[in-house]
């Protein structure tokens, strides 16, 4: 069984409910704490940029945009959550290839995470040219090892 004809759903209630809150018994609109901040922060940073637009002291510069960055300061945990902190459980990087390795070590290395990777990358892309050198334009006629010159 369904909602009675004309009665209004949860959302609709919420959304009265809520202008309901914001508006005070006599009229006047009760207004946000963060909006009451972030309008003092832009009221004193637009005083800053003003004063250095003239030429102003650079006192009064100061002083606003010093007020400004306190308010800001106080908002920012509401309106930028921080980062947490990640720990790892060990050290990404092995150790043992992390100095002194070999080039067969890191090639074997890289042999095994290439055979890992392969069926979710295009890896005709790594594939070396037929000459061996990989750090040179390539021709806009074709490959790089299929250049004929």
């Amino acid at each position: 069984m369904g909602r009675p004809k004309g009665a209004k759903n949860l959302r609709t209630l919420l959304r009265e409910a809520e202008a309901d809150i914001a508006h005070a018994k006599d009229g006047t609109e009760i207004l946000d704490c963060l909006h009451v901040m972030e309008t003092g922060m832009r009221y004193f940073f637009m005083r800053a940029q003003a004063a250095r637009n003239v030429k102003g002291n650079e006192a009064v510069v100061r002083a606003n945009m010093l007020e400004a960055v306190n308010i800001a300061e106080k908002i920012a945990p509401y309106r930028h959550h921080r980062l947490g902190a990640i720990k790892l459980s060990a050290d990404p990087v092995d150790p043992g290839l992390r100095k002194n390795a070999s080039l067969k070590e890191l090639e074997a290395e890289m042999k095994k995470h290439r055979k890992r990777l392969a069926p979710v990358l295009d890896l005709e892309a790594l594939v070396a040219p037929s000459d061996g050198v990989a750090n040179r334009e390539v021709p806009q006629d074709g490959a790089a090892g299929d250049a004929v010159e």
